[in-house]
């Protein structure tokens, strides 16, 4: 019945599958962006894409929750599903730091991608796996989808150890991480400054400063709260479950855990270096007309024909030893070439062997502005 959908996921779970898929897609599109520290995100961009299906499949379809598997699969796979996206940021708040702590050693390439290749494999196969301990200590009651516990003590110590891990670990690990990086960052320089200038260059590593907020402030703001209602939901007597403030919190705090896995993307977009100049510069050349386009185009297609046609010309005069040869062995810059404005670099007259580098520069800095 369509009064009985359920709006609220059915508009989160889409913008969950939204931003996460164009992330992806994105990431893939881009040869640049197809690099070993992508994979993880790559990963769990995959998972955030399955927990946004699975949440519009249940909000459509409310009579699913009668049919006694799929009432018994529905909460272990929320639980699957937040832990696959809390252990996938654990790694990735590692990874980060490993590479600006051990700069060289992560350059050996294939050694780090083997290493977050069995990273991944470990987390799909402990977030599947972590539910399972509880199977035998539950009944089902198919008829209201309600579980009653058989083992209560064990089952508190059990998922007060799981919620622990999975909310505030990730949190100690963002803590710890960007604390860690900024105070390389500072001591990089520390050499030289003195006492009244590590709060100046405190405020100059300002985007490190930015990107550690933004990820613990939307951390702590969308999955604590979630984490705190459930260790004291489970703590108490059933009669205090009843209490009609802690209901409502205990939803709301679940509302705003849902926005999480669509939020990480977002945020993983704009505080991810190579992904933000590549999304620029995309959003850039979308933003021009195609008429720009088509003579930007045109203009760059003169300057090579005419850069070709002097070498040819000088090798047919004898001046040139042989056609790949560039009239930077004839024409010796001077120091004032230095000085040229970068609009010059790519005229028909300037014929300098890095021209098309040149004009590659020109457009990039038109591209990251």
């Amino acid at each position: 019945m369509q009064d009985d959908i359920d709006v609220y996921n059915v508009v989160v779970g889409s913008i969950v599958i939204l931003t996460n898929t164009a992330l992806l897609a994105f990431i893939l599109s881009k040869r640049q962006l197809r690099i070993t520290s992508n994979i993880l995100l790559g990963s769990m961009l995959i998972c955030g894409i399955l927990t946004g299906s699975v949440w519009i499949l249940l909000a459509v379809y409310r009579e699913i929750y009668r049919i006694p598997i799929i009432c018994a699969i529905i909460p272990m796979f929320q639980q699957s599903a937040f832990c696959n996206t809390s252990l996938h940021f654990f790694i990735i708040i590692i990874e980060r730091y490993y590479a600006i702590a051990h700069p060289f050693s992560y350059q050996q390439h294939h050694v780090i991608k083997i290493k977050i290749l069995i990273a991944i494999l470990v987390i799909w196969i402990i977030s599947l796996s972590i539910v399972i301990p509880m199977i035998p200590l539950k009944s089902i009651d198919p008829s209201n989808c309600t579980f009653r516990n058989t083992v209560g003590s064990v089952d508190k110590i059990y998922l007060t150890v799981v919620i622990i891990a999975l909310f505030f670990l990730p949190l100690l690990a963002l803590l710890c991480g960007y604390s860690r990086i900024l105070c390389i960052l500072l001591s990089s320089q520390h050499d030289h400054l003195q006492r009244n200038q590590i709060l100046q260059r405190l405020l100059q590593k300002k985007k490190a400063i930015i990107q550690a907020v933004a990820f613990i402030g939307v951390f702590i703001l969308l999955c604590v709260p979630c984490a705190a209602a459930f260790i004291v939901l489970i703590n108490i007597t059933e009669k205090d479950r009843e209490n009609p403030i802690l209901t409502e919190f205990i939803t709301i705090s679940i509302r705003f855990l849902l926005i999480y896995p669509a939020a990480n993307p977002v945020l993983f977009a704009i505080f991810t270096a190579n992904i933000r100049k590549e999304l620029l510069k995309y959003l850039y050349d979308r933003s021009k007309s195609p008429t720009q386009q088509s003579l930007l185009s045109h203009d760059t297609r003169i300057n090579r024909t005419t850069v070709s046609n002097y070498n040819l010309f000088l090798n047919k005069i004898g001046l040139q030893s042989s056609p790949s040869k560039d009239l930077s062995s004839i024409i010796t810059p001077t120091s004032s070439t230095a000085k040229t404005p970068t609009s010059s670099l790519i005229s028909p007259i300037t014929l300098n062997p890095m021209f098309e580098f040149h004009t590659h520069v020109y457009h990039d800095q038109h591209t990251t502005v």
